[in-house]
């Protein structure tokens, strides 16, 4: 009887979490996602194509527009909106900018040990990520969030990118929770097209936070299966592996849940599944020859970048 109990409350637990997607709200902030690989001065101004055109209609206006060199012919951008009518932050990280930046990515694919809050020795998160967000982002965002919170006192946050910036905003949404820089009650976490960021125990902490996360994947978009994951028995496919980190150098990436994902690359109003713990029947279950560059550059029929 009291496992029944048990099933049928993680059971409704499950349910409202996926009621809480916000379908409309997700092909929205298709804007702020895109307008990051955008100039600053365009951002700034609203002036960037129709991504820019809809989010003022929407009544966004830009508080911040930030590009962060990290390298002599690198950099990292975020971005801060306020969306007035539902009184919102919305703070957004630029993706992968140039062949240098994803070639530094791809260099960068190892694990590396997480100290940016203490306490998680066990976690390893990817160091290009991770050294990106705590070295070059971190002190710039934590000063203008400590800006606008002045501002807008009772605004609530959402954290949103897509490629390398779906990664950077995970990274960010744990950081600013566990920080208490935002609280926990007053944030979400919606990414499109995110990699992998950090092992199963990075993954855990993250969920136990409890703010709402919803990780957009189209359909066959390759870029939600780098790093590739550790199978439990095969290798690097089949189901991944949870194994405990322990003294071990090899690192088992994980995604965070929960994913929303559209099997359709249309990605048709309310054509799409919700999964949990890397499941088989959502992105994880598509076959590496089903792969397409396109679906990656494109989500709810809208191209995410810039547009003018």
């Amino acid at each position: 009887m009291r496992a029944s109990y048990i099933t049928l409350s993680l059971f409704l637990l499950a349910a409202l979490s996926y009621a809480a997607y916000n379908e409309n709200f997700a092909r929205e902030l298709v804007g702020p996602a895109g307008i990051s690989y955008c100039k600053q001065s365009d951002q700034l101004a609203l002036t960037c194509g129709p991504h820019c055109e809809k989010m003022k209609a929407n009544g966004y206006k830009t508080l911040f527009a930030e590009l962060l060199p990290n390298g002599p012919v690198t950099a990292e951008a975020f971005s801060i909106f306020y969306k007035a009518p539902t009184n919102q932050v919305i703070v957004s990280f630029r993706g992968t900018n140039s062949n240098l930046q994803l070639m530094a990515e791809f260099l960068g694919g190892i694990g590396a040990v997480y100290d940016l809050q203490p306490g998680f020795p066990e976690f390893r998160v990817l160091s290009y990520f991770y050294n990106k967000y705590k070295n070059t982002i971190r002190s710039t965002l934590f000063k203008d969030l400590n800006i606008v919170k002045a501002k807008y006192p009772t605004a609530s946050y959402v954290i949103t990118g897509h490629s390398l910036g779906g990664a950077l905003a995970t990274l960010a949404s744990f950081d600013l929770s566990k920080s208490g820089m935002i609280p926990k009650s007053k944030m979400q976490l919606y990414n499109f097209g995110s990699p992998r960021v950090g092992n199963y125990e990075f993954v855990t902490a993250l969920m136990k936070e409890g703010f709402p996360i919803y990780r957009i994947v189209n359909s066959r978009d390759p870029v939600p299966h780098v790093p590739p994951c550790l199978g439990e028995t095969t290798g690097i496919t089949g189901k991944c592996s949870k194994a405990p980190q322990g003294n071990s150098k090899l690192w088992r990436p994980y995604h965070i849940d929960q994913e929303v994902f559209y099997p359709d690359n249309t990605m048709r109003p309310g054509q799409y599944k919700i999964c949990s713990d890397e499941d088989l029947k959502c992105s994880l279950g598509v076959s590496v020859v089903k792969y397409e560059v396109n679906t990656h550059l494109w989500y709810f029929g809208e191209r995410i970048g810039c547009q003018i």
